[in-house]
């Protein structure tokens, strides 16, 4: 098993034949596993709370970004 697939798992969906959507499923994957990782950061105090609301904002600006990309 490659590291990268241990760490970061995608939840292959079969059932969504269109391309596009499955690329959003991935990029909201990769969004949620960010956001559990900054929020552990914050509250093990490894990250300011600022420092995690500014990383939030920056993941979200991005997954809406990606999500216009693709047309969605």
């Amino acid at each position: 098993m490659i590291l990268d697939d241990f760490l970061y798992p995608h939840h292959q969906n079969e059932s969504q034949a269109d391309p596009i959507a499955r690329a959003f499923d991935e990029k909201l994957e990769d969004f949620a596993q960010q956001v559990s990782y900054t929020c552990n950061l914050e509250v093990g105090g490894k990250l300011s709370p600022k420092d995690a609301y500014e990383r939030l904002g920056n993941l979200w600006q991005q997954l809406q970004a990606q999500k216009e990309e693709l047309g969605i």
